[in-house]
């Protein structure tokens, strides 16, 4: 098979270039340069015309690599909330009523909205001090969610103990 290759590899340098001119080669690694791009842009477009995901759009705009590498080096247990927090999938009372665990899905904070991350994040009155303290600030824009590094919500998150299972 290598064989076949090199011949045909031979052929094709020794014949004539056969389209429009001027021709010239293009280099491998501008291929994959743009491959790459493309495969980020059909990515993006994908993620914001699809209809579901809706709490974990408001913390994940777009690709952030170094976001990737921190949340890769976390522990197992740092991981799992990490994630559970960015995609709404976390030991909170909305989720825990969808999948069935509990019948209510309000705050247990004393508010009457439901128990999910962008409440508990960005919104809840009972965590201002706590969210000032940490976050910056004692209510949050939802636009700005994807701002917070990652560090800083796993730390939002230890400070309310609500994560840590025995």
């Amino acid at each position: 098979m290598p064989i076949i290759i090199y011949v045909l590899a031979k052929q094709a340098s020794t014949s004539y270039f056969i389209g429009p001119e001027p021709s010239f080669g293009i280099s491998v690694s501008n291929i994959c340069s743009s491959i790459s791009s493309w495969a980020v842009r059909e990515q993006n477009r994908l993620w914001h015309e699809s209809s579901g995901c809706r709490q974990a759009k408001y913390f994940l705009h777009r690709p952030d690599y170094s976001r990737v590498c921190f949340a890769l080096n976390l522990a197992k247990k740092d991981l799992r909330i990490l994630v559970g927090l960015l995609t709404g999938h976390a030991d909170l009372n909305r989720h825990l009523c969808i999948t069935g665990i509990l019948q209510d899905s309000g705050c247990p904070l004393g508010q009457e909205e439901d128990d999910t991350t962008v409440h508990l994040v960005a919104q809840c009155s009972a965590l201002m001090l706590l969210r000032k303290s940490i976050l910056g600030d004692f209510t949050l824009p939802l636009d700005t969610l994807s701002d917070i590094h990652w560090h800083l919500l796993l730390r939002f998150a230890k400070a309310l103990k609500r994560f840590y299972r025995p």
